[in-house]
């Protein structure tokens, strides 16, 4: 999005102690992943922010049961490639998400219609929480649409284990090449974007403000992708934070659904 703070101690673990050194010793942190659905506030400091990029990035194993096993770092088009390879597929969908493995697991990406979840293929996850590293079935993630129980908490994702469908290397190719073709006739990805920005929301009061709030200086609702806020150039979080509110607000005049999507850094933890 091109829109952010800045952090006074930005912690890159690499490996399972340091996430149990830094979820046992460091209080009140903000986890950054690919940063694909992350806003942040650009006038203040964060005091401490997690960046999962460089954790165990290569770790990417195939089981003899064909289940894949995959750090969190991993970029989400990096798996569905190495799973395709051994004719395994189901998220093709997300071909075109720039980001890591963790954050999707987090939001559980996918679930548009006719499409699955990405939780529709996880066996196990672990994660990181208070020093102590845990190892839970998906049952016990209470998956929703763009939820589960590791939204809003401080813990560290750091492995995730697969299961997907046998399906034809050529299909999943196919499929690759259609989103991939989709993406780039009706998603704005001419200007920097974090893609939707609210996971529920009326078609007639986003089409009104698409075709009001254009900028190309600054934050404007995209007149190309539904739903989108694109960054002209000189974006800042201010704007966006009215561009949010001015969409919530019609909403609510119209008694209409709506829920935002993103993740919005907006003040210090102080926990």
């Amino acid at each position: 999005m091109k829109v952010g703070g800045l952090a006074k101690k930005l912690y890159r673990p690499h490996s399972i102690e340091d996430l149990k050194w830094i979820t046992s010793h460091i209080k009140g942190y903000y986890i950054l992943g690919g940063g694909s659905n992350i806003l942040m506030n650009d006038q203040i400091v964060f005091e401490h922010v997690v960046f999962m990029g460089d954790y165990d990035k290569n770790y990417l194993v195939l089981n003899e049961d064909k289940s894949i096993v995959c750090s969190a770092s991993i970029k989400i088009p990096k798996l569905i490639r190495f799973a395709a390879e051994y004719n395994l597929g189901g998220i093709e969908n997300l071909i075109t998400v720039p980001a890591l493995v963790g954050g999707t697991v987090v939001m559980n990406a996918g679930g548009e219609p006719n499409a699955p979840s990405i939780s529709d293929y996880i066996k196990k996850v672990e994660f990181v929480k208070d020093g102590k590293v845990f190892f839970v079935d998906k049952d016990a993630c209470n998956y929703s649409y763009r939820n589960s129980i590791f939204l809003g908490k401080n813990w560290i994702i750091s492995k995730v284990i697969f299961q997907f469908s046998e399906i034809p290397h050529a299909k999943i190719k196919n499929k690759i090449s259609q989103k991939i073709i989709f993406s780039k006739i009706k998603q704005d990805i001419s200007v920097p974007n974090l893609g939707s920005v609210f996971n529920e929301s009326d078609k007639n009061i986003m089409r009104f403000l698409r075709y009001t709030s254009f900028n190309n200086q600054g934050l404007y609702y995209s007149r190309k992708a539904h739903n989108w806020i694109s960054n002209g150039g000189n974006g800042d979080f201010k704007q966006a934070q009215k561009l949010i509110n001015r969409a919530l607000l019609l909403h609510k005049l119209f008694k209409k659904r709506i829920h935002t999507e993103w993740i919005v850094w907006e003040k210090e933890i102080n926990e």
